[in-house]
């Protein structure tokens, strides 16, 4: 279910929590260790893998939905940031070299930069595709300095 809760790069570890607990409880460490700066978390629902970043170390890894099956798919990246996952590709940018990067997301080979050089120092990306905006939750409500409210349908 896309709509599931997994949340990360908090301190030195990747956490899982669900949905159903109120948030910031039921945290369950998926990566402790050697990791020093994780920055960019990405989720592939269809392989049930994590993605992540790690600035210090100049790698992005993988690892299961339980944190099992860790592998280093990239380390030859500088200061990899905010990743995203779409088909067969990681997609991630530098913020250093400020550009956005590709690599296949099963091995991290044929690495390709997609975009070079750009004026600032690239911190998210993110990847529309029709076909998998199907979530189906009603209604969230967020409160930060007022209510700020979300309906999201399939359909909408």
């Amino acid at each position: 279910d896309t709509c599931s809760s997994l949340t990360g790069a908090v301190l030195e570890r990747v956490e899982r929590s669900t949905s159903q607990q109120w948030p910031g409880h039921s945290k369950q460490p998926l990566s402790t260790k050697n990791l020093t700066q994780p920055s960019g978390l990405a989720i592939d629902f269809e392989e049930e893998m994590l993605y992540f970043t790690d600035a210090v170390r100049e790698a992005i890894e993988r690892c299961d939905f339980n944190g099992t099956r860790r592998e280093l798919l990239v380390s030859a990246t500088i200061y990899p940031f905010a990743i995203t996952v779409d088909r067969d590709f990681i997609y991630w940018t530098d913020l250093q070299l400020r550009g956005l990067y590709r690599a296949e997301k099963y091995t991290g080979h044929n690495m390709e930069e997609v975009v070079k050089r750009l004026d600032n120092s690239p911190r998210d990306i993110q990847i529309f595709r029709e076909d998998r905006q199907n979530c189906t939750v009603v209604h969230v409500s967020l409160t930060m300095v007022g209510v700020l409210k979300v309906a999201t349908r399939r359909g909408w």
